[in-house]
């Protein structure tokens, strides 16, 4: 009890700057399995490299370590956490360090001394600390992972890669583990021994896409067209109406436009969909192909008959809106928001929208009604103001839109947005003196 009352009365000096520290609620305490008893030592070489504390305060700490443990470790941590409190990180480190020797197999310490060492900058220290958590827990992956993070950050890209290999060795049917390996390895230019990987992945995961698309990535990678192509069409088939779907369709034609094989594959999909006219998915590759193959006329043919077949599908919906925007084809675009405006009176997305096209098409006395309706509706959102004071200006009504910007002024608490306010009415005001 007395050496152990000499260490509180060291840590008390210790933190006299900030007695907050001692009285705080204490760190996570070293789990029992690991806080085991450290080996015996000498005491001239046990007070030896304990840094900043005293030699009153290593003595203590060493017998204390060989009877209560547990105590000698939350004693370690007050240290170091004064010290941290004192903006003395070194002298922190010293502690920790003196912690990692006192109790090599202790998996908090050890955790403590990495993640010091990582706020401090000394990436030279990390692969051994790692290497010892490693060590300790061969089944936790996380720990093989800074392993080979750290021995990465060190340039040694051979020690990193042999981390993963041997975790991947003791753990082989763990399907994450293959996982990552692959990706560590893609990561490093291993594109070839990554595939390998994967392909070990997805033989433990069959059913899981997400597995087979990185496996198909991978394939792409490094132009292995034939196994990419096999990859992608085994998840059009089993991914109905996501995004993995979708994606695999535009990689299945980009590979066909890779071949020469575009019209072809466009020919096979034609046929197909005038023998199913309902199937959704040939409708939308022919979408998807035509879009890659920039063909106008067949894209908007293929969307107009899709359309007819599924009429309540918005994203159809949306990609046709967007193809006679680009084609510059104005009055059925804006007859396509109208309508969705129109159904949705609610919606302040869609009069946004149908506004936008508006002034896209240059019709800025609509756009202007649109945004004056949307203002109204909706007197929180200064969004729309704004909008309507634009459309003013695109149409050189700057009396209207200088007195919409003075509104919106009077109604503006934020310093910033009263600022722009006044800016933009400035600039407004000499924009109508130069047009006069």
């Amino acid at each position: 009890m007395r050496r152990t009352a000499v260490a509180f009365s060291a840590l008390i000096a210790i933190s006299a700057a900030s007695p907050s520290t001692l009285r705080a609620g204490p760190s996570q305490p070293a789990a029992k399995t690991t806080a085991a008893k450290p080996a015996s030592k000498p005491r001239a070489q046990a007070q030896a490299g304990h840094g900043p504390l005293a030699p009153a305060v290593v003595s203590a700490l060493q017998e204390l370590s060989q009877n209560d443990p547990q105590v000698a470790v939350r004693i370690y941590y007050l240290a170091a956490e004064a010290y941290q409190a004192q903006n003395q990180p070194a002298k922190a480190l010293e502690i920790y360090e003196a912690a990692g020797r006192d109790f090599p197999q202790n998996e908090d310490v050890l955790n403590r001394l990495l993640r010091t060492y990582q706020q401090m900058g000394k990436t030279d220290e990390l692969p051994a600390i790692a290497a010892r958590l490693a060590a300790l827990r061969p089944d936790n992956p996380n720990y093989i992972q800074m392993l080979a993070t750290a021995r990465f950050t060190k340039g040694d890209l051979a020690g990193g890669l042999a981390a993963w290999a041997l975790a991947v060795s003791s753990h082989p049917n763990d399907a994450n583990m293959h996982l990552r390996y692959a990706q560590a390895l893609q990561s490093h230019g291993k594109g070839p021994e990554a595939i390998g990987e994967y392909e070990s992945a997805a033989k433990l995961r069959p059913d899981d896409m997400d597995v087979e698309h990185q496996l198909a990535q991978a394939y792409l990678g490094e132009r292995k067209l034939d196994e990419a192509k096999s990859a992608y069409e085994r998840i059009l088939a089993s991914s109905k109406g996501t995004w993995a779907q979708r994606d695999a369709m535009r990689q299945l034609l980009s590979i066909a436009r890779s071949r020469n094989a575009l019209d072809k594959t466009l020919a096979g999909l034609e046929e197909q969909a005038s023998k199913n006219p309902s199937d959704m998915t040939l409708q939308w590759q022919l979408v998807e192909g035509y879009t890659l193959a920039n063909s106008t006329s067949q894209l908007l043919a293929t969307l107009l008959r899709a359309a007819k077949v599924a009429p309540e599908d918005q994203e159809l919906h949306a990609r046709l809106i967007t193809f006679y925007v680009s084609q510059g084809q104005w009055d059925k675009a804006i007859a396509l928001r109208k309508a969705d405006a129109e159904k949705n009176p609610a919606d302040a997305n869609l009069k946004m929208q149908l506004g936008q096209t508006y002034l896209s098409a240059r019709r800025f006395k609509d756009a202007a009604a649109v945004f004056s309706d949307a203002a109204k509706m909706y007197p929180t959102n200064a969004v729309f103001s704004e909008q309507l004071a634009e459309a003013h200006v695109y149409a050189k009504e700057y009396d209207e839109a200088i007195q919409v910007y003075q509104d919106l002024l009077g109604k503006a608490t934020e310093p910033w947005r009263k600022n722009n306010y006044k800016a933009r009415i400035e600039q407004l005001a000499k924009q109508k003196q130069a047009a006069q």
